[in-house]
């Protein structure tokens, strides 16, 4: 890239309030982006969450107790913008709230920006993100069959890697007559009546660093 283009790109992305980073990493995308980490704590703590609509940053349990959901992070449909807004950052007494992009608002299985994700901070531990909704019957978070922590695993010593996971966090895959099997594919805000969320456990893990880039994704309806 030469430099005039990466004096533009930095200063578009200055302009639009996303990082100016434009390193390569992999295949993953270059040019302005919005960052949003997930930052794990003791649950004792009470991290200063002033300002916290003006953060990047979702403050979450460090380590979650097994058969709890201890933070969800309730999505709002923010229309066809590319913009993002923490609402809430403070997930360590069960709920925080994203506003985020509906990633297909024409329907047609692809999706309208990126994601990716790394995890950071210390070797050994590991979290995960799983794209659920809430039935409007039993009032139960209904999730995807998919999650991120299958293409992370742990996090590793070195560089932390970034992986693509815009089709677990954009989209449920849905076992709905309970053989095991995912057999829907749902796009985030299909239905503007149900609740859309993200489950994060965490076993260790300091640092889950995400990037939205607008690049469209080719995702499918088709599981």
């Amino acid at each position: 890239m030469n430099t005039l283009r990466r004096i533009a790109m930095a200063a578009l992305a200055i302009a639009l309030g996303f990082s100016p980073d434009i390193a390569m990493a992999g295949d993953m995308p270059n040019g302005p982006h919005y960052n949003l980490n997930i930052i794990a704590v003791p649950r004792n703590s009470r991290p200063d969450d002033s300002n916290v609509s003006q953060r990047h940053t979702i403050f979450a349990p460090l380590d979650t107790v097994k058969g709890n959901v201890d933070c969800r992070i309730l999505l709002t449909n923010g229309g066809t913008t590319f913009d993002f807004q923490v609402v809430d950052g403070f997930c360590l007494d069960g709920d925080a709230s994203f506003i985020l992009p509906n990633p297909d608002p024409n329907g047609d299985g692809t999706a309208e920006y990126q994601v990716w994700i790394a995890l950071a901070g210390k070797p050994g531990g590991g979290s995960s993100l799983t794209t659920c909704k809430v039935d409007t019957v039993t009032n139960e978070d209904v999730c995807s069959t998919e999650n991120t922590f299958t293409l992370t695993g742990n996090r590793d010593p070195g560089k932390p890697k970034w992986v693509n996971v815009t089709k677990e966090l954009l989209t449920l895959c849905l076992d709905t007559n309970a053989d095991q099997v995912c057999d829907t594919r749902e796009f985030l805000f299909k239905d503007g009546n149900v609740q859309y969320l993200w489950q994060y456990d965490n076993f260790g893990n300091r640092i889950a660093k995400l990037r939205f880039y607008p690049v469209k994704q080719a995702i499918g309806l088709i599981p």
